[in-house]
């Protein structure tokens, strides 16, 4: 029978191993009882409801901070076509009329509908929501133009990594 130093396996443990588990183990350490049981739970639901919100105030500032970007990119963009300048610089424009994205504008009008009122104009409503559209294409855009510089910009800083 082979011998070895602290085996478990047995039922008598010296003092000093008795000693050892008695501080490493408390009688609450690996037991939640009745009572304690719904409280944790209930530390472990507000934990989780401040990361959440946590989480939620981190995309809102991202948000906020590429919405801030955005809105100065196009008031720099005005205010340089106001002045007479070029808003932008002729490499980006050149390869931004190639890829482009295509932003669909809504008429109104579907292709089933039957061409009675081809000889008839739509009247121009300028409501709440088409502020609102007109508004979110404008931010797309200039994030869009954003994106285009700062990849643009890494490929010229760092040729060689990008190749």
């Amino acid at each position: 029978m082979a011998h070895s130093k602290r085996n478990t396996s047995r039922s008598v443990f010296t003092s000093h191993e008795r000693e050892l588990a008695k501080a490493a183990w408390t009688s609450t350490s690996a037991r939640l009882t009745r009572i304690q049981f719904p409280a944790a739970m209930k530390k472990e639901i507000k934990r989780l409801g401040r990361v959440r919100e946590k989480a939620q105030q981190d995309v809102m500032e991202c948000q906020a901070r590429q919405d801030a970007e955005a809105h100065e990119r196009a008031i720099k963009e005005f205010e340089s076509t106001q002045a007479g300048f070029d808003p932008s610089p002729p490499a980006s424009r050149l390869s931004s009329l190639t890829s482009a994205p295509s932003l669909s504008v809504d008429t109104g009008v579907s292709v089933d509908e039957p061409a009675t009122k081809s000889g008839t104009k739509r009247k121009f409503v300028l409501d709440h929501d088409e502020l609102q559209r007109i508004a979110q294409k404008d931010r797309v855009k200039a994030q869009w133009s954003i994106d285009n510089e700062k990849a643009d910009s890494a490929l010229v800083l760092d040729p060689l990594t990008n190749a």
